[in-house]
């Protein structure tokens, strides 16, 4: 999974300002990409997802989906 981390930017009212930002995270967790700005200010952020990138990790060992035994749940997978 990809994750994207953001903040409001701007002011919001007298007493209170968010400084922004944003940072996009790959399926290991490394940088892809993030904010560049050093002043408070609206910015547009892209980053390029690689679909090879996300098969790759959601096929490796230790995945919760890959490794998950529903014939075990037993009642809470019953119908009502």
């Amino acid at each position: 999974m990809f994750y994207v981390v953001t903040n409001q930017a701007g002011y919001a009212g007298e007493e209170t300002s968010h400084a922004g930002g944003t940072i996009f995270f790959d399926p290991y967790g490394e940088v892809i990409a993030e904010s560049r700005s050093k002043v408070i200010e609206e910015e547009m952020v892209v980053a390029t997802l690689s679909a090879q990138l996300f098969s790759d990790r959601q096929s490796s060992k230790g995945i919760p989906l890959l490794t998950r035994r529903p014939e075990i749940y037993g009642e809470i997978i019953s119908p009502t």
